[in-house]
């Protein structure tokens, strides 16, 4: 089980039935990758009232010293080939960042994901 030194969730707007863009920054313990029939995910749960596209997609960087570089394909939420997407049950407001297959978030370094939300309608505490 991974340990998050860093895991922070920050957003663009507080704004009701505005876009928002999510900002989650993680740090692990150990490296997560997927490999044979074992699979690794990241969920993002307590987005109550959000809503998001099936499989949204994602930014993804890796901090390297003072700079956020690109990464290549981390996670493949609709078995995307090209492009980094995580799977959005609307049901538990929860997203799931399912690792690619030839992919490895390495222990001890900062990624930052970000995505886009709609907000819900009515403001909350």
């Amino acid at each position: 089980i991974v340990e998050w030194s860093t895991k922070k969730l920050s957003q663009s707007s507080p704004f009701v039935s505005v876009s928002n863009t999510l900002t989650l920054r993680i740090s692990g313990s150990i490296s997560l990758a997927t490999s044979g029939t074992i699979s690794s995910k990241i969920t993002l749960t307590g987005l109550t009232g959000v809503t998001a596209e099936a499989y949204p997609m994602l930014s993804v960087t890796r901090q390297s010293g003072a700079k956020w570089v690109s990464v290549g394909l981390l996670f493949c939420g609709d078995s995307s080939t090209t492009t980094n997407r995580g799977e959005w049950n609307g049901s538990t407001t929860a997203l799931v960042l399912p690792v690619c297959s030839s992919a490895t978030l390495l222990a001890g370094k900062t990624y930052q994901i970000t995505f886009a939300v709609t907000n819900p309608s009515t403001q909350q505490d």
